[in-house]
């Protein structure tokens, strides 16, 4: 069986915070986490709370980005954006990213990639958490501002169908 790993940006980790365990949550469904240098020291400079959180963490690998790859539509994207994409591509693993330009961008260069609502569907999917706490974990997304109504509609429907 091959190994699950996930690249994260700076905005799903920020969600992620929302929720109750949220770091263990992902760590549920993902074997290894990896975030560029550039993602933690965005969180040194936006999110201290959870940089301490992480940086005392055995869940979460940071890597040092060494070649940055051509990514469309560069200059929509901040450096941790830039450097989680560049590192996905070149591992070829999923990415976890929310905002829309990145995402775009991973789209065009073919990376799989997902926002925690999407590992939320994933982890109910595969019988890591109940439908209730997957419910449970998008309501408190979607009323802490992290979710969109639509993107919340659309995963419950989804929910609801398994």
């Amino acid at each position: 069986m091959k190994k699950k790993i996930i690249i994260s940006d700076t905005g799903p980790l920020i969600s992620l915070e929302k929720l109750d365990k949220g770091l263990e949550f992902l760590s549920m469904v993902y074997e290894e986490i990896i975030i560029p240098q550039a993602v933690f020291d965005e969180l040194s400079e936006k999110e201290e709370k959870l940089y301490k959180k992480l940086r005392f963490s055995g869940d979460i690998k940071v890597v040092k980005v060494e070649t940055i790859e051509n990514i469309p539509d560069v200059s929509f994207l901040d450096l941790g954006e830039i450097e989680a994409i560049s590192l996905a591509f070149q591992m070829k693993v999923d990415l976890l990213i929310e905002e829309k330009a990145g995402r775009l961008s991973a789209i065009r260069m073919g990376i799989n990639r997902s926002g925690i609502g999407g590992v939320i569907l994933k982890a109910f999917r595969e019988k890591i958490i109940s439908k209730k706490d997957a419910s449970k974990k998008l309501q408190t997304l979607k009323e802490k501002g992290r979710l969109d109504k639509t993107s919340y509609s659309t995963l419950i429907v989804n929910i609801e169908k398994i």
